[in-house]
Order: structure tokens, then sequence, then C-alpha cells
């Protein structure tokens, strides 16, 4: 976010030094990740003494990943907890045995399994059919629960969700109308005076701006750009379980993959 405003020399020592911070804060991050882990129920909290679900649980799973800190004993129990929060809808809500699956929730709990290698544990067929469900029908976006209305942000959370599934079942294109999502974040949720919104008569915001645009990456480049200009209306490739352009997902990976993952820095300490 700071080399974003800086020119390109200070772009590349911004980036140094965020880099650098990461490095520096990894150990004691991970120990902090680790006291928030509720035992035994495998999932985490979202602060000290604060509610627990899967919202927390994605994020403590995604940023070690990123950073080479998911050791086993920090992803243990995390797959049985995040199976449990799946309902008989299909979809997944935000703690074990919910009454009623969230996009929201359903996006965090797919991206933790598809990180974890898991995704295949769950009930497959029927969080499919949920998530095609979500799509309107006259609209064409998505809508985040059960009779509910359709949102832009849910382009996001459902599409992204939906992209991690079509991958797994080896779709070459996502499971939804590609074209008439498109058409609703661009022509009902865009604001004419720039921004994008909730939806028509809701005004625009960052929140929704930003998992519009979201979801459109997720729908052009995980499906195919069928609606909108050519070239204006293209944006970049995210990757579905970070919500982070590919490129840097890639680059922060490989720079932390050189880095000893924590097990391995404790056991030479106690050496």
């Amino acid at each position: 976010i700071i080399a974003g405003t800086c020119r390109r020399q200070q772009q590349e020592s911004a980036a140094a030094a965020a880099l650098e911070f990461l490095q520096d804060i990894r150990k004691p991050l991970y120990d902090w990740s680790l006291s928030l882990k509720l035992v035994p129920h495998g999932g985490f909290s979202i602060h000290a003494n604060g509610e627990w679900d899967v919202r927390a649980t994605y994020t403590i799973v995604s940023v070690a990943k990123l950073l080479n800190i998911l050791t086993p004993e920090l992803q243990e129990g995390v797959v049985e907890f995040v199976k449990t929060c799946q309902t008989y809808e299909g979809g997944f809500g935000g703690e074990p045995a919910s009454a009623e699956a969230h996009g929201g929730y359903t996006y965090c709990a797919v991206a933790t399994l598809e990180l974890l290698g898991a995704l295949g544990e769950c009930n497959l067929p029927a969080l499919r059919t949920w998530l095609c469900q979500r799509q309107t029908s006259f609209e064409g976006g998505f809508n985040g629960r059960c009779n509910k209305l359709v949102d832009g942000c849910y382009s996001f959370w459902q599409g992204a969700a939906l992209a991690i599934v079509s991958q797994y079942f080896g779709k070459g294109e996502l499971l939804c109308n590609v074209k008439m999502l498109q058409r609703y974040i661009l022509l009902c949720a865009q604001d004419l005076n720039g921004g994008l919104r909730d939806k028509p008569s809701k005004p625009r915001d960052f929140y929704h701006s930003c998992y519009n645009l979201s979801g459109l990456s997720i729908s052009q480049h995980y499906g195919s750009l069928e609606y909108g200009h050519a070239s204006k209306s293209k944006v970049a490739k995210t990757d579905p379980c970070y919500n982070i352009r590919v490129e840097r997902v890639e680059a922060i990976q490989r720079h932390f993959s050189s880095s000893m993952v924590i097990e391995e820095a404790n056991d030479q300490e106690s050496k």
C-alpha cells in the first residue's frame, strides 16, 4: 500500500522495508496466532477472549500460508472445525452447527480448505449447488443467503468460492452465468460518478468498490470477458484464495519460501 503511493525508487525501498518488517514479525505473529487457537475445537478467535468463527480461521491460515509459518501445530484440527460449519443447505455458517449458510462465511471456509488441500473433504456437490443457486436469475448478481436481495459485494464472496470449486472439478470456466454477472457489476453496481455500490439506489463506498472489482476479476479470468469494453473493462487477475494479484502472491511466497519455518527456528533456539 505504501509503495503504491511512491515513485519507482521509493516503491522499491518501501517494498524492501515492508518485506523486512514482515520478516521481523513472523515469529511474534506466529506466537500470537497460536495463542488464539481454540482447543479442542481447532478454530481461532478474532482476538483474545473474542468470538471465534471461520473468518478468524481463514485470516490466520491465509496469512500463515503466505509467510511460510503454517506449521502442523497451527493447522491442527482446522479442517475438522471448518467441516462442522457446513450447513444442511450446502454452504457454510460462521460456527459449527450454524443455522444458516452465508456467502462471506462460505468463502472463508472454502478458501481455508483449499489452502490446506482439503476441499474434497466437505460435501462438494451440496456446496456447488448452493453457490450456483445464489446467482439471481433477473439481476445476474449474487445474493449472500437464501431468499435475500442481490448485493454487488457477493460478486467476489460467492464468485471466488465458485472459482475455487470450479477448479476443483476441473472446469475451465465458472459454474455461473458470467455474462449476467459482469453486466450486473458494470451496469447496476457501477456509479456514474465513480466507485461501485451494493445495488442501484445505494450509495457507492470503498467496500463495495473493492469487492465488485474483485468479483469482476474472478469472472474475467476464471471465466472470460463477456460483457464490457475489451480493454477498458479488463482488470488484473487475482488469486481467489487471497484476493491479491497472482504475480504478487507468487512473489511473496517465493520470498518467504527460503525463510526458516517457525518450528525449525524454535528447534535451533533450544539447541
